[in-house]
């Protein structure tokens, strides 16, 4: 039908850095809804309720590479690092000779936070991908957005090797951390 209408939810976690293998979480707090309504492959409607606030926005495939040769395995798609790492995961969108990495993590006090690989380069074998990590702030979550108030701040840097299509490790660099894990495509 080209609607896609859920609950969405809310959790706190063990931070991500300094740990080793991740943490244990709290329960799942249910926290609104969503519904996105596709007017074409390209295009939608996003629409929202989180407590007392409720928006309504236009949203666009994003675009960030060209070329003419699609690549072999394309590595698009929700990864995580497994049960261990509670809820720790990451979105990869994978363009022609680039990948954006939409990582998600838990903050110093357990709160979720979202870092970015926007121009992730892929090698010349095709299995990876390395960067700057970025660190996104905005406005407070709300009925209006305010572009003018989103600040980016490069934090460290990253890389993805996969080791086949399914897995694969990350390596990062995040505000003098270093640290690795190993991912596998999420099947859900």
């Amino acid at each position: 039908s080209g609607t896609c209408n859920g609950d969405l939810y809310e959790l706190t976690a063990t931070p991500l850095f300094g740990v080793g293998s991740g943490g244990s979480h709290n329960p799942v707090t249910a926290a609104g809804t969503l519904s996105v309504n596709f007017a074409d492959p390209s295009h939608a409607t996003m629409s929202y309720t989180v407590g007392s606030v409720s928006r309504t926005v236009p949203i666009e495939r994003q675009l960030f590479a060209g070329g003419t040769t699609a690549p072999t395995i394309d590595y698009t798609d929700l990864w995580f690092a497994g049960e261990a790492s509670s809820g720790w995961g990451m979105a990869i969108s994978h363009q022609y000779n680039k990948m954006f990495l939409a990582w998600f993590v838990y903050d110093a006090s357990g709160k979720p936070t979202w870092y970015t690989v926007s121009d992730c380069s892929v090698a010349a074998n095709g299995n990876g991908c390395s960067g700057d990590v970025y660190k996104v702030t905005g406005p407070p979550f709300g009925p209006t957005f305010d572009p003018g108030q989103v600040h980016v701040t490069t934090v460290g840097s990253a890389s993805v090797t996969f080791t086949d299509p399914n897995n694969g490790i990350f390596n990062y660099t995040v505000n003098g951390t270093s640290g690795s894990k190993a991912l596998t495509r999420q099947v859900f």
